[in-house]
């Protein structure tokens, strides 16, 4: 079993990844990610050491914002999903 990362198609052409790790924090998950897909991906999640504003990141459902941001542990099994923030009015 592995992590399942969905990706929307702004960010990536693939739209869903696996990665085979035991236990990873968000960060280092971005790093693997980051090179399998281009080292550009990172500084698109990550502004100055932090989630960008304009990303959301859930850990199977959970807002990572209100988990430990970029240092929430996920294992494997877990299914991690970014979505870039939507605004309007």
């Amino acid at each position: 079993m592995s992590v399942k990362i969905r990706l929307p198609s702004a960010i990536s052409p693939e739209n869903e990844i696996e990665l085979d790790v035991e236990t990873c924090t968000i960060e280092e998950l971005f790093d693997m990610l980051s090179e399998k897909i281009g080292q550009d991906l990172k500084r698109k999640l990550v502004k100055n050491g932090e989630l960008s504003p304009f990303i959301n990141v859930f850990v199977n459902g959970e807002n990572i914002r209100y988990l430990d941001g970029l240092r929430t542990v996920i294992r494997k099994g877990d299914e991690v999903s970014v979505v870039p923030a939507v605004a309007g009015g």
